[in-house]
C-alpha cells in the first residue's frame, strides 16, 4: 500500500485506478479473514483434541485438510460482496483502493466476517476448554490424560496471548469506525 502511495505521489500523471486494485484490496480483506478465521480454526482443533479426544476421525490430517480448504473457500465468497457491490472504492489521494469507513453497510458487513464472528467464536471455544479442563481436573482421569491436558493448557495460554494481540491490532479500525458514527446517524 505505502509503495503504491509513493509511487503515485512520484508520477502524480499516471492513473493508478484499475481493476488490479479493487482485486488487491478484496485479497487484502480475504487475507485478514482467512488470519482470523484460521485462529478459529485453531480454537476447533482445539476443542477436538481436548474435549472431543475419543473421536479420532476429527484429528486426522484428511479431516483438518478438508475444513482448511472449506474455510478457505467461504472466505473467498464471504468476501466476494465487496467486489460485486463495488464496495471498495479507489481513493485517489492514497492511490489505493479501500472499504470506506463512511459507508456502513460495507464497513459492519466486512468487519462482522473477519473480525467478529471469529473472535467471539474462538473465544467461546476457550472459555468452555478452560472450563472443562478446571472441571476434568477434579474428577479422577487417567494420569496420562491428565498429563496431555496440562500441556494443552500451557499451549492455550500462549495461543490466548497471541489471539489478545490481534484483538488489540483490531482496535484501531474500531476506533476510526467510532470516529465515523456521525455519518451513520
Amino acid at each position: 500500500m505505502y509503495g503504491h502511495n509513493l509511487y503515485g505521489n512520484v508520477s502524480n500523471i499516471i492513473s493508478l485506478d484499475s481493476n488490479w486494485r479493487y482485486i488487491r484490496s478484496y485479497l487484502l480483506h480475504v487475507g485478514l479473514a482467512l488470519l482470523y478465521h484460521s485462529f478459529f480454526l485453531l480454537a476447533c482443533l482445539r476443542f477436538f483434541r481436548i474435549v472431543l479426544y475419543k473421536y479420532k476421525r476429527l484429528q486426522r490430517f484428511e479431516f483438518i485438510f478438508a475444513v482448511v480448504f472449506i474455510e478457505w473457500f467461504i472466505d473467498f465468497l464471504s468476501m466476494a460482496p465487496l467486489l460485486i457491490q463495488k464496495w471498495v472504492k479507489y481513493i485517489s489521494g492514497y492511490y489505493f483502493c479501500e472499504l470506506l469507513f463512511s459507508n456502513f453497510l460495507p464497513t459492519a458487513y466486512a468487519g462482522m466476517i473477519a473480525y467478529v464472528i471469529p473472535i467471539n467464536g474462538f473465544i467461546m471455544i476457550y472459555i468452555y476448554i478452560i472450563h472443562y479442563m478446571k472441571k476434568n481436573k477434579s474428577q479422577s482421569i487417567l494420569q496420562n490424560r491428565q498429563r496431555t491436558n496440562q500441556r494443552d493448557f500451557i499451549v492455550l495460554r500462549r495461543i490466548i496471548t497471541m489471539i489478545g494481540l490481534f484483538v488489540i491490532l483490531c482496535f484501531p479500525s474500531f476506533f476510526t469506525m467510532v470516529k465515523f458514527c456521525n455519518y451513520w446517524l
